[in-house]
Parts: structure tokens; C-alpha cells; sequence
């Protein structure tokens, strides 16, 4: 995941700014060591986009697209 971002979306957004939602911040084969790692150097890539986790105690993450959640 960290260098999809890295190679495909930090270059594809160029310098836009977005927000990257991500359900997990831990995970197996040290996902959460890789995500820790890759927020500490965006900023020195120069990047400023936002990163949002989902809530721990939450089973699932909403993401605000303007539309009205009906559920």
C-alpha cells in the first residue's frame, strides 16, 4: 500500500491537495510499521495532503462525499 501511494497517487495528484482514508493504521507483515514510516516522510517529500484513520472502536469508516448518508 505505502508504495502504491509513493509511485501512483503522490504523482498522480501532483501537488492537489486530498485526503487519504485508510480503515486500518495496524496490520499484518508490518503495515502499521510501513504507514508510521511512510506519514513521517511525506513531509519531507513535500507533501501536506491529510491521512484519516477509522475510529478503533468503529467497525467501519464513512467518507464524507457531499451526498447525504441515508442509512
Amino acid at each position: 500500500m505505502v508504495k502504491t501511494i509513493e509511485r501512483m497517487l503522490e504523482p498522480a495528484r501532483s501537488t492537489d491537495d486530498f485526503v487519504l482514508h485508510l480503515t486500518n493504521r495496524h496490520g499484518a507483515h508490518g503495515f502499521g510499521n510501513d504507514v508510521s514510516s511512510f506519514l513521517e516522510q511525506k513531509e519531507d517529500r513535500g507533501r501536506e495532503y491529510k491521512v484519516n484513520f477509522r475510529d478503533d472502536t468503529k467497525r467501519s469508516l464513512i467518507v464524507d462525499l457531499l451526498d447525504p448518508v441515508t442509512y
